[in-house]
């Protein structure tokens, strides 16, 4: 069984350089300051939206799993 931690963001915070725009971007309040590094500080207000992954400019957050809507034929 899959633990339900394996699918939140996943913060490197070696490359973390502090800008804080992942934490003011979040819309759920979910990430926050852990020191001087951005931190994944309550789970289970995360989404899963990945506005932290797309805005962070040193690439430090990573979402685990990509969900790909497929449309129908023919459209």
């Amino acid at each position: 069984m899959t633990n339900p931690h394996d699918w939140l963001p996943h913060l490197n915070t070696s490359r973390c350089n502090g800008c804080g725009d992942c934490i003011a971007q979040c819309p759920t309040g979910a990430l926050g300051w852990d020191g001087n590094n951005a931190n994944l500080l309550h789970p289970d207000l995360c989404i899963y939206c990945a506005t932290c992954e797309d805005i962070c400019p040193t690439n430090a957050i990573e979402l685990p799993f990509l969900i790909v809507k497929l449309s129908e034929q023919g459209e």
